[in-house]
């Protein structure tokens, strides 16, 4: 998290990575916040609609992706409004391979052991 007068959220962004967020991922009824594609500056905006959102403190889970950068995957607590998100990708490969299946993923990413 940045201060929105922060030099690096004025060098070139990534256009077209997928930014998902989650609320309470560690919990038993995470909700999906939405979905948004950065645009070719590298920015996105993802509403947050929880009740009160900015008062309580929340949870959220961030996940980027982007064909040919590694994914990125972090739990946090939910950003102020006067705070900005800056994610820096690395080259390399992205995303789920074709072996791992939807709960491996999951839990790989949420950093937990897979119990099989």
């Amino acid at each position: 998290l940045v201060e929105p007068h922060n030099t690096n959220l004025d060098q070139p962004g990534l256009g077209g990575a997928m930014v998902e967020l989650t609320l309470d991922p560690g919990t038993i009824s995470p909700r999906a916040l939405g979905t948004q594609v950065t645009d070719a500056t590298g920015r996105f905006r993802l509403p947050i609609d929880a009740a009160a959102a900015g008062l309580l403190e929340y949870e959220v889970g961030i996940l980027c992706r982007h064909r040919g950068y590694r994914t990125i995957y972090q739990t946090m607590s939910l950003p102020p409004k006067n705070r900005r998100l800056l994610i820096v990708m690395a080259a390399g490969a992205s995303g789920r391979t074709e072996s791992e299946d939807l709960i491996s993923e999951t839990l790989r990413l949420g950093g937990q052991r897979d119990p099989r």
